[in-house]
């Protein structure tokens, strides 16, 4: 599913801050689910909402300076039988508290913190300031085959340094990221990986904690290279090694990982450095630039082989493509 995002600046200038409010309510719960929201006194309405769904998953992403409170009443639950579990990371300068009014449970998340919680309980989400958020959550019914009793679980506190849970949180943050490369080679698995990563961090059952271990983690670390890869590709001196040392693996490792994908780490950075020069060369605005300046800015160290290359990918030399006005690819 393609992300969905909705902004207040989005919204009809011709509203005032109330009637920008009430409409940004009403869209954020019929998209995601309802809400008593509190407000600083002292702020113009202002939010932003991202949210994507791949199966049984969905992933969100909120911030707003004028929010500073979220309450799940049981009109609320009673009137949605959604049934969510979900971890949640604080990214606000403030720290949030969550209490559940079920169980009577409180849990205090320090700016980069995380927690557990299920939406099925009426709580109280509040912060001094206003709300900065990542979430992932995904269908009860699928948890609870994988991981024994997480009702338990519910407002623990978590350790950031866990490798799982800092997984978890890397991989939510890079698929809530704009993809630009030609997509993603997993998008396929985005559910189970998030299922796998879920478990884990949570405790999974003793049969399936091999099976995620091998899926769901090494689908998230090829998720960090690839990554590494679109950050890095236009620099010259990039390469597999130095790719590796920023992640703390083995360069074997990630050419392995690389390999199911069907693309080796030299033909992926190739693509992306010449899908950069197409760019470039088809905006006006680098009209000036000479077509050896267009290679070095996008990695290639040598303006004979990005010649070579580009006429082979695109069928024109650079000089005939930027004279063409460009094309498809």
């Amino acid at each position: 599913m393609n992300k969905v995002v909705f902004s207040t600046d989005d919204l009809s200038t011709e509203l005032d801050d109330n009637g920008r409010f009430k409409l940004w309510r009403e869209l954020h719960s019929d998209l995601y689910c309802a809400f008593d929201y509190s407000r600083l006194n002292d702020s113009l309405f202002s939010a932003r909402y991202q949210f994507s769904q791949y199966g049984n998953v969905r992933t969100s992403r909120f911030s707003s300076g004028a929010i500073n409170g979220l309450a799940r009443t049981p009109r609320h639950i009673a009137n949605d039988t959604t049934e969510l579990f979900a971890f949640t990371f604080n990214h606000a300068r403030e720290s949030v508290s969550i209490r559940c009014e079920l169980t009577n449970r409180e849990c205090i998340m320090a700016p980069g913190g995380a927690t557990f919680y299920t939406a099925d309980n009426a709580g109280i989400c509040q912060s001094k300031a206003g709300l900065k958020s990542t979430t992932v959550a995904v269908a009860r019914q699928n948890l609870i085959e994988l991981v024994a009793d997480p009702d338990d679980l519910i407002l623990s506190q978590f350790d950031l340094n866990n490798p799982t849970l800092r997984h978890l949180a890397r991989y939510l943050d890079i698929i809530q990221e704009p993809n630009d490369d030609g997509g993603n080679p997993l998008d396929a698995h985005i559910e189970t990986t998030f299922l796998d990563l879920f478990a884990l961090a949570l405790g999974a059952r003793r049969d399936v904690t091999e099976v995620a271990r091998n899926r769901g983690l090494r689908a998230a670390r090829l998720q960090d290279v690839l990554l590494t890869i679109r950050k890095g590709f236009s620099d010259p001196a990039f390469s597999s090694e130095r790719a590796a040392r920023a992640l703390g693996v083995s360069r074997r490792y990630v050419n392995d990982l690389l390999s199911e994908t069907g693309n080796s780490f030299a033909a992926r950075v190739l693509e992306l450095r010449l899908q950069k020069a197409r760019m470039m060369l088809a905006d006006h605005r680098n009209d000036r630039l000479k077509i050896d300046e267009v290679a070095f800015a996008c990695g290639f160290n040598e303006v004979s082989y990005f010649h070579r290359c580009f006429r082979r990918r695109f069928g024109a030399s650079p000089a005939q493509y930027r004279g063409s006005g460009g094309g498809d690819a």
